[in-house]
Order: C-alpha cells, then sequence, then structure tokens
C-alpha cells in the first residue's frame, strides 16, 4: 500500500510541474531495474525469449502491460487447451519470476501437457458436387486453409457463431501454441530455479570448467507446485567464445506426474551466452525432450516430444528465434542433429541406419521481434514424413496492424519458411502427384487476411479494407467449372453456404478467387546463426 501511495504520490507532482510550465529533475518514468540488478544468476538465461503468436488475444491494456506485475497461473490442469500470451505479456512473466523476492514468486505453469484450441474457420469438412470430371465427394478437415473470415464457436445456446477474431489469428495462434506451451514450462522451470537460488541468497555465478548445483532451490518450488520430481538441476560455465563471451549451459531433467494421470519424464537443456554485463545482447539455444511411455505427449498418443529453440538478441533490441519440433511414437529416438537442433531429416519413414525419427506434426517457425514492436514470423508445419510439402503461415505486425498469409512450401527438410505457392485441391490430384506434377499444379497465389486489434476485445478482427482474401472454389485450378457447388461443414449445426462459382459467374467478374499473387506474400525472416 505504501508503494502505491508513494507511486499516486510521484504522479500527482508529475502533472502539477507539467500543467505549471515547470520541470524537475526526477525521471518521472525511471527505467525498471534489468533482472542481473536484482538477480545476478539472470546472466545465465535470455529474459526475452518467449514463443508465441503475434497475434495472441491480450486481457490487458497497453499501459498493464508496460507496467504492472502479472500474476501467474500455477496450473497443472491439463484439460482446458493452452492459449498463449501476447509477447509483451509473457516477457513481463518472465521477468516477475526471475526478480521474484519470495518462494511464492518463484512458482510457475505446467503446460507441456496442454493442447491447442480447435479452430474451427480454417480448413473445415468441404462437401462439394459437379467436381470437374464429374462427381461429388468431401474433402478432408485442414486442406482448404483460411474459409471463414472469422472464428467460428458454439455460441452457448447450441448454435454456431462468430467470436470475433480473425481466422488468420485465430490459426496462426493455435498453431504456435502447440510449441510454446511446452517451450513456456521449460523456459519457466530454469526462471524459478534462478529465483529460488536468488531467494536463498546462492546467487554466485560458476567460475569457468565449474558447475553450480541448484536441486535443491528448484526441488522448493517444485513442492509448491506439486507432481515434480527433480533428478537434476544445475548451471555450468564452460570455455568462453572466440570473442571472449562467457557460455552458460543450465540442465534440469525431471520426472511431472499430473493429477488427471498424466506422466512425463523431462530433459531440458540451455546453452546462453550473454554479450554484454546487462544481457541486454544474447545469443543461445534450448533444447528439450518430453518422454510419456503412455503416450501422455499429445492426444494422438505422442511418446517423446522435441524441440529446439536457436535465439539472438543484438544491442539494438532486435530478438529473433527459430524453432523446431517434432512428435515421436518411440522414447529412444534422438532427435537432434550435432548441434542439437531437432533434425526434420530423421524421419519415421525414412530412418537413419540407427534410429527412426519424427512420426507426426514436425513444426518450424521463424520469429523476429523489432525493438519497435514490429513483427515478421513464418510457421510451417507437415502433418506426416510422407506428406513431402509444409503448410505455412507468413504473419506481420506493427501498432494494431496485421496481415497474415497462407499457403504451402516445400517439405520441411528444404524448407526456408517460404511461401511456394497454393494447391486448390490439396487433397485431390496433388496429394497423389509426384514432385514434378506438383509443380505444374501448385499456382502462384496465397491466401491472405488484413487484421487490426481491437483493444475492447484484445482480439485482431477482420480488415475489411479490401474484402476478404481468401474466398476459392476448392477444385484442379481455383477456377470453377460446370456449376461447382461447394459448402463447408464447421459442425453439427449443419452445413453453411460458402459460395457457388460458374464459368458464368466468373466470366461476369463474381468470380469468388480471391487469392492474392505470390509475390506480394513477403519475404520469411531470416533465423539467427547457428551456434556450437
Amino acid at each position: 500500500m505504501k508503494s502505491i501511495i508513494k507511486n499516486l504520490v510521484g504522479l500527482f507532482l508529475v502533472i502539477f510541474l507539467i500543467s505549471c510550465g515547470g520541470s524537475s529533475s526526477v525521471d518521472p518514468d525511471p527505467p525498471d531495474p534489468t533482472p542481473v540488478d536484482e538477480n545476478p544468476l539472470a546472466l545465465t538465461y535470455p529474459e526475452d525469449l518467449a514463443v508465441t503468436s503475434p497475434f495472441a488475444e491480450t486481457t490487458a491494456s497497453a499501459s498493464i502491460v508496460s507496467s504492472a506485475k502479472f500474476v501467474r497461473s500455477v496450473s497443472k490442469d491439463a484439460s482446458d487447451a493452452f492459449v498463449p500470451k501476447p509477447y509483451e505479456e509473457r516477457k513481463q512473466e518472465i521477468r516477475n519470476i526471475l526478480v521474484g523476492k519470495s518462494e511464492s514468486d518463484c512458482a510457475f505453469s505446467l503446460t507441456l501437457f496442454q493442447n491447442p484450441p480447435n479452430v474451427n474457420c480454417y480448413g473445415p469438412v468441404v462437401k462439394y458436387d459437379n467436381y470437374p470430371g464429374g462427381g461429388g465427394g468431401q474433402l478432408p478437415i485442414g486442406d482448404v486453409g483460411i474459409w471463414a473470415t472469422y472464428e467460428i464457436a458454439d455460441d452457448g445456446a447450441g448454435a454456431l457463431a462468430s467470436t470475433g477474431e480473425a481466422c488468420a489469428a485465430a490459426k496462426m495462434n493455435s498453431a504456435v501454441s502447440y510449441v510454446s506451451s511446452k517451450v513456456d514450462t521449460a523456459t519457466d522451470m530454469f526462471a524459478g530455479m534462478l529465483c529460488m537460488a536468488n531467494v536463498d541468497g546462492d546467487n554466485e555465478l560458476p567460475e569457468i570448467n565449474a558447475t553450480k548445483d541448484l536441486k535443491s532451490s528448484l526441488e522448493k518450488v517444485a513442492a509448491d507446485i506439486g507432481g515434480l520430481t527433480i533428478s537434476e538441476a544445475t548451471v555450468s560455465r564452460l570455455a568462453d567464445t572466440a570473442e571472449g563471451y562467457a557460455v552458460y549451459l543450465s540442465h534440469v531433467s525431471a520426472d511431472v506426474a499430473m493429477e488427471n494421470g498424466k506422466s512425463a519424464v523431462m530433459d531440458i537443456n540451455l546453452k546462453h551466452i550473454p554479450e554484454d554485463a546487462e544481457n541486454t545482447a544474447y545469443k543461445g539455444k534450448l533444447w528439450t525432450t518430453f518422454k510419456s511411455e503412455n503416450g501422455d505427449m499429445s492426444e494422438q498418443g505422442t511418446k517423446q516430444f522435441a524441440s529446439s529453440v536457436l535465439y539472438s538478441k543484438d544491442s539494438s533490441g532486435n530478438l529473433s528465434y527459430h524453432i523446431r519440433s517434432g512428435d515421436y511414437d518411440v522414447m529412444d529416438v534422438d532427435p537432434f542433429d550435432a548441434k542439437y537442433n531437432v533434425d526434420p531429416s530423421k524421419k519415421h519413414a525414412n530412418p537413419t541406419p540407427d534410429s527412426e525419427g519424427w512420426n507426426a506434426n514436425f513444426q518450424m517457425g521463424t520469429f523476429s521481434i523489432g525493438a519497435d514492436g514490429t513483427t515478421s514470423v513464418s510457421y510451417s508445419w507437415q502433418a506426416g514424413p510422407a506428406d513431402r510439402a509444409t503448410r505455412t503461415f507468413i504473419a506481420t505486425s506493427s501498432g494494431t496492424l496485421g496481415t497474415g498469409y497462407y499457403g504451402y512450401g516445400p517439405d520441411v527438410v528444404a524448407n526456408d519458411g517460404a511461401i511456394t505457392g497454393f494447391y486448390c485441391h490439396w487433397a485431390g490430384e496433388a496429394s497423389a502427384m509426384s514432385d514434378e506434377e506438383r509443380a505444374v499444379v501448385i499456382k502462384d497465389i496465397a491466401q491472405r487476411q488484413l487484421m487490426t486489434f481491437d483493444a475492447s476485445t484484445g482480439k485482431f478482427i477482420h480488415d475489411n479494407t479490401d474484402g476478404p482474401q481468401f474466398l476459392y472454389p476448392p477444385d484442379t485450378n481455383c477456377l470453377g467449372a460446370n456449376n461447382f457447388t461447394y459448402y463447408a461443414d464447421y459442425g453439427a449445426q449443419g452445413m453453411i453456404p460458402v459460395g457457388v462459382v460458374s464459368n458464368d459467374k466468373r466470366e461476369a467478374g463474381g468470380n469468388d478467387l480471391k487469392l492474392v499473387d505470390l509475390s506480394t506474400v513477403p519475404a520469411p525472416p531470416t533465423a539467427p546463426a547457428d551456434i556450437e
């Protein structure tokens, strides 16, 4: 209460001086101390690394985001979908743990078992008739990209209704959440460990070639959360880089048991290289595995989830990171390459000589977050190792404006994050074609949705400046013929008509084809340089 009164008095004083034309030698908004100032161990940790979507829904105003102390949820409930937080909120949340002054401040969330929210507006079941060549049928979920302007959900009264959130934003949030839920658990465990060590007064950095055992500190936080058995928790200092920068390697291994019966063995590693005394410029890598003999790592029964996050922040405050993750149906696979990046070439369908690889849901993304808040993201995923193509989002945001582009890219092994075109009927001809045949069928177009941030709801909503940009007839050429008719089935309430296209309408300028030329899609951001 005293600090609140003090802050209010200071604010009134500043307003008084300004209104009277006066000035003060006291900075009315002094910068917060860095985490390193308050916790020396924060030098071993990337305090700005928050893996989240640029369109994540916020529940706080801009002023709160910049100044308030956020309250973390100490959640062990895996039944709820994981919803990522906006970057500034998540970054503040991490900082609060690092600078915590009590055991309760050091608590963190366990979100690794939570799954992404379902998105109904993206890739619904599409039923069609009068397909070129004859006949009707049904396209499977996910194969038609962005399909409705807004996300669609049950309105609580048994009917489908818009949530007000732009479809591109809803799908981007959901796609990223699968990885960010696991990464959040990993980074929060390190932050909680460093926080508790600082509270205990055990905050001296290790010397070169020395290891600091922080198991007892992490065990205190684990006891408050429950379900965690810590096997190892250390921070080591390795040899300096050629440039003379310190290199810190943190490691945590633990068993986690949830109240709903789910369990996993986690192995979390962080190599961090601060490039200045305040840790405002740095680079490094986080790599993790979560394993469950019972297949608890996803709704599909995944027995191992692996991820790697390569990151870099420069002296100007620009942050970039590159993430990879994969699902594995066996526990004894080594998912990494020699530098501990998740290796997309280790596929279940094409095993290396001594092991199999990922069997589902490989994800890859590069994020660039400017010091001014502008964001550029490329995010790709491949359902299975035999797909030979990825679904790809490229998203940009600046201030209250955002744009989402959707299309296809090459297999994850050759993927650089670019959208290389669009398959009008992926589940039809394209899925069975050779690479050479696909090169002819893929179109130099992409889906696009313009968005704007609505402060009243905390969501990105559709910007109708130039209308919808993603309606198209899902036939061979995205053109429609022979009165081709198609409908989207969004749920049990029945089919919602999406559009009818015919040659006559197309010639009259009424074609639903709204995809944008591929040349208008921005290039993906560049991943940071790898570290040894």
